[in-house]
């Protein structure tokens, strides 16, 4: 059987953490360049690497993904992929990376965007360390990347992600239903 990657896209608050953390499956964690947040763990929310170390990584033929925000780079391995499903976190622009870029056959891709709107959003992360200084940027520099993803259809689905229990439930049977026909096309 096929390994299957789950990957989840959706804006600032839009709960993409939050829904991973609520899926029994295992996430996988981006190599990331650039400073931690206050709430960031080593290992859990990102590998954190040296500029140095991502020009090493970038040069590797099993990249299953790359993205760049700003100055700070991501990227994610083939063999950081558990057995079975994996729960992986992108921005559109890793989204179309992966989709010119990885030509194996050895993935069952599932893209789902989450929306939520700005207003809903916004209350969401005030409880971030950085609100105040980094959110109304971060939602000018997303917005037109984000508006594209969702009127071109570069999605499976797209989950209005007003409930994370609702929504992690929703994902689970999509998961059930992708592996099935995974299963039966192989």
């Amino acid at each position: 059987m096929k390994k299957t990657l789950i990957i989840l896209v959706g804006e600032t608050g839009a709960g993409k953490d939050t829904v991973a953390n609520k899926l029994p499956y295992p996430k996988v964690v981006s190599y990331k360049t650039g400073p931690m947040r206050n709430s960031d763990i080593k290992g859990v929310t990102h590998n954190f690497i040296t500029d140095e170390e991502m020009d090493e990584l970038e040069k590797r033929d099993d990249l299953i993904a790359w993205t760049k925000t700003g100055d700070i780079r991501y990227c994610a391995t083939s063999e950081q992929l558990h057995k079975g499903i994996n729960i992986y976190i992108l921005n559109p622009d890793g989204v179309r990376w992966f989709n010119e870029n990885y030509k194996k056959d050895d993935l069952n891709i599932v893209v789902i965007g989450l929306y939520v709107p700005l207003e809903e959003r916004k209350n969401r992360c005030k409880i971030r360390s950085d609100f105040s200084t980094r959110f109304a940027k971060r939602v000018h520099d997303e917005q037109a990347d984000y508006d594209k993803f969702r009127l071109d259809g570069e999605f499976d689905y797209l989950i209005k992600n007003m409930d994370s229990d609702k929504t992690a439930d929703i994902i689970k049977n999509i998961i059930e239903e992708s592996v099935i026909y995974s299963v039966l096309d192989d």
